[in-house]
């Protein structure tokens, strides 16, 4: 009885020992892969802020040249060409900044950066990019002056991306010749911003 319960005790320890060495051996390839995927976030990062840079060097040419075509060529047709042109590189570096935005966001490395902000101006901005990009369906987007009133601490990208991505998808998704609106309420120093369409859902 007495070799029968070392024997026991003997094989349990032996178990305990195999899954130990299981675990160990689980964990340590569960940190080796999470610290590829932290080299592969930092490559990421690292190539989106090279494409970025690059993409904006000549970008910061072509806009210029453009500003200088508008102001020589008396051509109606011509200049809806330049129209088209200047859109797509405005376009363009709004994608590459975002597309280095949301990097950021997602890999931690974003710091941010809080300031006074005037919703008024900001939402009239983003109002005047939308209305370049989605002309020919004749959408109004409708917000009160009061909003001009309105300053608040924010950080200023990640808020401007929000409302843009909101608004564009208000847009979007209205019937032609429809109205956004965008509202906000004021509670327990909580500032509600509310956007508003004629699409379904």
């Amino acid at each position: 009885l007495h070799v029968s319960l070392q024997e026991q005790v003997g094989n349990q320890s032996t178990i305990i020992e195999e899954r130990t060495c299981d675990l160990q051996l689980a964990y340590e390839s569960l940190k080796k892969a999470n610290e590829e995927l932290e080299v592969l976030d930092r490559a990421k990062l690292e190539f989106l802020s090279i494409i970025s840079h690059e993409i904006r060097t000549p970008l910061n040419g072509i806009m210029g040249f453009t500003g200088l075509l508008k102001q020589q060529v008396e051509v109606p047709q011509l200049m809806q060409y330049i129209d088209y042109l200047e859109q797509s590189a405005k376009r363009l570096e709004a994608f590459s900044t975002k597309a280095l935005l949301i990097t950021e966001l997602r890999s931690g490395y974003y710091k941010s950066n809080f300031q006074s902000i005037n919703l008024g101006l900001m939402l009239k901005r983003i109002v005047a990019n939308l209305e370049e990009e989605y002309r020919a369906k004749m959408f109004q987007i409708e917000f009160d002056e009061q909003f001009y009133l309105v300053f608040f601490n924010a950080d200023a990208n990640l808020l401007e991306l929000c409302l843009e991505k909101l608004l564009d998808n208000a847009v979007r998704y209205s019937p032609h010749a429809g109205i956004v609106t965008v509202q906000s309420v004021s509670e327990d120093e909580v500032l509600k911003i509310m956007i508003t369409d004629q699409g379904h859902g």
